[in-house]
């Protein structure tokens, strides 16, 4: 934690830097004059002038860190002196006592006479107390930081591990004053009464083995000054924070139905009004009060960016947080309706119906989004025809036709003779006959084969492939036309020749001629 002097001293090297450039600015001087005083100072002392120049900027840079040194140290007495006055300046302003006041007679006057305040109009005395409030309470919110950094400094030297242990400022406070200059950590009776039990075995375990030393009486006077001060600014904040909310419901109440009186508080008083929170969009009441924190050298992964005083309403803090920045966009749409209805006198009502309609809407769709996703029900089959479809024909159809289908055989023991008895083949057998089959002067010969379509193109494709394929193919350029030196063009006839070839070879390989013998006859 940075002291109070590093933080004032950061202030003043900011103000000391503007000054300097302000002051570096040159005075306009003549030209010529310059040129001729520049001469003559060169031409009497050149060697002086250097060493002085030289000598200014030795003391330049050593007067900086001893000044700075000289001034730390006079800022740490001072405060030390000063006490909690030198940082809580808040309390001590009139202006602060007297809005305290005059919120503390309202809040008096509710208390004693239990009325409901009455319907706030713009321009009025109570109307711009309640908007003023809001920028009070922030004032309180940095001043009670900077009583809490001045509280850990002065007890660092009894118990330096006191600020890591409880981080909250108010709690920090509370815990000093119980503990005060008391060693013996277990003896202190009122810690389980402010923090919970874990909490409290930490502080014991951490403090028995402390490098702290018990705390000068000026010092633990001045720190017990500064811890009231801190509870009397929380206590100041509580009382402003309980008047804004008890007027917000007749102020803006529909903004308050659907965000709450607080975040409701808060953002009329950053906007300067209802009226004026009514102009701004939704796109900017998202950002509205966004504290933008330097931290140089820190991760920036855990920032919340794009996000104000609406991010913490309790509508986007019920949300997961992968949810939270899609709940902000909605409540800010909603409520940039709801403050243009607040801003129409006509239109309010002390009840805020369209803000609470408006935040059950949105309590809906939020449960919406954090449903699971319906899982894939299997899709029950249709039920079949009782009749079966008719299939086109096909290929494979007509195959299966084919082999189903009933035989001539079969169809023939089906039929009967008109005016013919028949005859069982067995004894067994009664009411089995075999029909026209093998019957006597049925007119049928044999059973003919029905000729198939299909079959038939097929079979005569197949018949002129392989006749295709038993002939030698002929080439392109084959012609019945030859070319002689004696006769010019010849028709020629290649089957003369094939007879020619075939005569010549009659005498040996004639299937006609018979066995001829080599051997001579004796």
């Amino acid at each position: 934690m940075s002291t109070l002097a590093d933080s004032f001293l950061e202030d003043l090297d900011e103000l000391s830097g503007g000054s300097s450039d302000e002051g570096e600015t040159p005075t306009p001087v003549n030209a010529d004059e310059k040129a001729e005083d520049g001469n003559d100072a060169d031409e009497l002392m050149p060697d002086a002038s250097q060493s002085a120049k030289r000598k200014r900027q030795t003391t330049e840079e050593e007067l900086p860190d001893e000044k700075t040194q000289d001034f730390a140290q006079a800022l740490r007495s001072s405060v030390k002196q000063r006490g909690v006055a030198a940082v809580a300046t808040l309390k001590r302003s009139p202006k602060y006592l007297a809005h305290v006041q005059e919120i503390q007679q309202f809040v008096d006057v509710d208390d004693a006479t239990a009325a409901k305040p009455q319907q706030l109009e713009e321009g009025s005395a109570e109307y711009d107390l309640v908007v003023t409030s809001n920028d009070l309470m922030v004032q309180i919110d940095d001043e009670i930081e900077a009583v809490h950094r001045f509280i850990a400094e002065t007890y660092a030297a009894k118990f330096p591990e006191l600020d890591s242990l409880v981080p909250n400022a108010l709690d920090y406070a509370r815990v000093v004053k119980a503990i005060g200059n008391a060693m013996d950590l277990t003896l202190v009776e009122e810690l389980p009464k402010l923090l919970p039990s874990s909490a409290v075995i930490g502080i014991s375990v951490t403090g028995s083995g402390t490098s702290g030393k018990p705390l000068a009486p000026e010092d633990l006077k001045t720190c017990m000054e500064a811890c009231d001060e801190l509870l009397s600014l929380e206590k100041d904040k509580n009382m402003i924070l309980r008047f804004v909310e008890s007027r917000m419901k007749y102020l803006a109440p529909n903004v308050s139905q659907l965000v709450g009186t607080r975040i409701a508080a808060q953002l009329i008083g950053l906007a300067g009004g209802v009226a004026q929170l009514a102009r701004i969009p939704s796109c900017n009441l998202q950002v509205l009060g966004q504290e933008k924190k330097v931290l140089s050298g820190f991760s920036s992964a855990a920032a919340l960016k794009h996000t104000g005083v609406l991010f913490f309403s309790d509508l986007v803090q019920s949300m997961p947080p992968y949810l939270r920045m899609k709940a902000c966009r909605a409540v800010a749409g909603k409520l940039a309706l709801m403050a243009r209805v607040d801003s129409q006198p006509h239109q309010n009502d002390t009840e805020g119906l369209v803000g609470a309609r408006f935040r059950t809407e949105l309590v809906g769709k939020m449960e919406k989004w954090q449903e699971p996703q319906k899982a894939k029900t299997k899709k029950a089959l249709p039920i079949p025809d009782e009749k079966p479809r008719r299939k086109r024909g096909g290929k494979r159809y007509r195959k299966i036709k084919e082999r189903l289908q009933m035989t001539d055989v079969r169809r023939e023991m089906n039929r009967q003779s008109f005016a013919t008895a028949d005859e069982e083949y067995g004894d067994n057998a009664m009411g089995i006959t075999s029909g026209r089959l093998g019957q006597e002067g049925s007119g049928n010969l044999r059973i003919m084969r029905k000729e198939q379509k299909q079959s038939s193109k097929k079979l005569r494709a197949a018949n002129f492939a392989a006749s295709s394929a038993s002939k030698p193919p002929l080439s392109g350029l084959a012609s019945s036309l030859a070319f002689t030196p004696v006769q010019g063009i010849e028709l020629m006839n290649p089957e003369a020749a094939k007879a020619r070839v075939a005569e010549a070879n009659k005498k040996y390989f004639s299937a006609a001629s018979g066995f001829v013998s080599v051997v001579k006859k004796p």
